[in-house]
């Protein structure tokens, strides 16, 4: 049984050729046959969401024709009352049809005959308010729009001061004209040519130029731009109990979204994406990555980042690396674009580049891997020395609440950081100030034990959570920092 659903052509997003719909996925019993050249779905619908429409035919030949009889059958579903056997036949020759079948192009002409009222437009051209007529507005098939009539119809009824130009509206004309005998030094529209500039982008109030990206802006170091990212890009609804899709990604991409997020989790077997500790629904990761590339870069050739937020174990975090490898290939972003640059490289030296933004992995020297949830991060200390005018390099690791703990190695010069004078000079005198404040505020301490009764001794403030503030508590019970902000704690080397 076959369900016909009427679909609003302002609602139309996107045709897609081939087989990218979960439609084509019901027949797992191989009972669909279609190939990839002989469907295209439909996608439309006013929300982020989009609703599809799957279409395939038996055959190639199926799919690029269309007979008589199902011509007939369209009509009605197109609000225009089909005629009978005798002049559709009509029609059919005059378009040029074969054995009463239609290709693409003989049903875009025969569209246009019985749709486009063409008496209708012509009347409206002998009004005294139109800026010119047709050559003959009482033979349609002889009618034609001149030249130097179009041009004046740009110039004065669509106030297009480019047509000032003879050349430019020539070459215009020419664009739509179809016969190549027809493309002379004095081009003439018919209607049929006439109706679809009018209806074509080329007359849209929109000006193109705006639309535009001027490449000469996008020269300069990645991080001088606004990027269109996406957060919990997988998701088609709120973040507890929605579903998780690739077409989410897929549509994010094909507006523009040059940053999208994979949450990655320890699935079964092999990495998903979700969104952890809720009831969303998941994906696998490996469909993920397929989709990305697969519309990485048709709505834009610049560089695509994929944020990754990483909660799979060592064993799937080599199955990512494999699968981002295999499918991305060159696309992927694997060496420094310059060694020797001090500052990221641009959009245009990023084009058609995919680019992983993604914490490193430490192992301890016995192979274990550091569990960073707890409250301590890697990173590197680098106080200033207003003697020697440079930063002294201390590694070590930052504690949640943002103190530095016990360096692991002895410090050492790390060389000029010039281009790090400008963040100010934090480093000696805000250590000195914290040890003399700590001194003092320890010497605070006994003197106020020291005058406290025993009944007062109940209000002075314990390691007990039950005593302290909500604002103490909130403090000390975190022990965990987020790992969507593990790039806050952490400077890469």
């Amino acid at each position: 049984m076959v369900r016909l659903v009427p679909v609003d052509l302002f609602e139309i997003q996107e045709i897609r050729p081939g087989r990218n719909s979960k439609d084509f996925e019901r027949f797992k019993d191989g009972k669909d046959k279609h190939d990839e050249n002989t469907c295209f779905t439909i996608f439309y619908g006013s929300q982020f969401v989009l609703n599809t429409l799957s279409l395939g035919a038996d055959s190639l030949d199926e799919a690029q024709n269309i007979s008589m009889k199902e011509v007939k059958a369209l009509l009605p579903l197109m609000n225009y009352k089909a005629p009978g056997s005798r002049a559709l036949k009509d029609k059919f020759l005059e378009v040029g049809a074969k054995k009463e079948r239609l290709d693409l192009e003989q049903f875009h002409k025969f569209y246009n005959l019985i749709l486009f009222e063409q008496n209708e437009i012509l009347d409206e051209f002998k009004k005294e308010a139109c800026p010119f007529i047709l050559g003959n507005t009482d033979k349609p098939d002889a009618s034609a729009v001149l030249l130097h009539d179009f041009q004046r119809f740009l110039i004065y009824h669509q106030q297009e001061s480019w047509a000032s130009d003879l050349n430019q509206v020539r070459e215009l004309m020419t664009t739509f004209i179809d016969d190549t005998m027809r493309k002379t030094n004095d081009p003439e529209f018919t209607v049929s040519e006439f109706l679809s500039f009018l209806f074509s982008k080329e007359n849209s109030v929109w000006d193109d130029k705006f639309s535009l990206i001027n490449n000469l802006d996008m020269n300069n170091p990645l991080s001088h731009y606004w990027i269109s990212s996406s957060h919990n890009t997988y998701l088609t609804g709120d973040q507890l109990r929605s579903e998780s899709s690739t077409e989410a990604y897929v549509r994010c991409l094909r507006l523009g979204c040059r940053c999208v997020e994979l949450d990655c989790w320890e699935g079964p077997g092999e990495p998903i994406i979700t969104h952890g500790w809720t009831r969303t629904t998941k994906i696998k990761f490996e469909d993920v990555v397929k989709a990305i590339n697969q519309h990485a870069f048709v709505a834009s050739d610049f560089p695509l980042i994929l944020s990754i937020e990483e909660h799979c174990p060592l064993e799937q975090q080599h199955q990512m690396s494999r699968i981002f490898r295999d499918v991305f290939g060159d696309k992927l972003l694997m060496d420094a674009v310059d060694q020797q640059a001090e500052q990221l490289p641009s959009p245009t030296q990023l084009k058609g580049k995919i680019i992983l933004k993604h914490k490193k992995l430490s192992v301890d020297g016995d192979g274990t891997t550091k569990d960073f949830r707890k409250g301590q991060k890697q990173g590197d200390l680098d106080i200033w020395d207003p003697v020697d005018q440079d930063y002294t390099f201390t590694p070590g690791r930052m504690a949640s609440s943002g103190g530095f703990l016990s360096p692991s190695t002895s410090t050492g010069s790390r060389g000029s950081r010039g281009s790090r004078g400008s963040r100010g000079q934090p480093g000696t005198e805000l250590a000195l100030f914290t040890s003399l404040f700590s001194l003092f505020l320890s010497a605070a301490v006994v003197l106020l034990l020291q005058q406290t009764t025993p009944l007062q001794m109940a209000a002075v403030p314990t390691e007990d959570s039950s005593l302290m503030s909500p604002w103490q508590r909130t403090s000390a019970g975190d022990q965990g920092v987020d790992d969507k902000e593990d790039h806050l704690w952490e400077k890469t080397r």
